[in-house]
């Protein structure tokens, strides 16, 4: 596969997701709203999945150039 192609591949996938509570919408809206958001909680509580996934939707979509962890 030619690195043309694999651009051409990332680019069709799509991320997806749902929040499964009302706490991961807020959350969710608090990364789609500010430039910087940090995250406390209990564990299991998916922090970090939530922020991975909304993260690879951006960068996917082209409205962020970078992720910084």
């Amino acid at each position: 596969m030619s690195q043309e192609q694999r651009e051409e591949e990332i680019q069709k996938r799509v991320i997806e997701f749902t929040p499964r509570n009302k706490n991961q919408e807020l959350f969710i809206n608090a990364i789609n709203n500010s430039a910087i958001t940090i995250a406390v909680g209990p564990p299991g509580t998916g922090r970090s999945w939530l922020s991975c996934a909304v993260a690879l939707k951006l960068l996917y979509e082209d409205k962020v150039n970078r992720i910084i962890l």
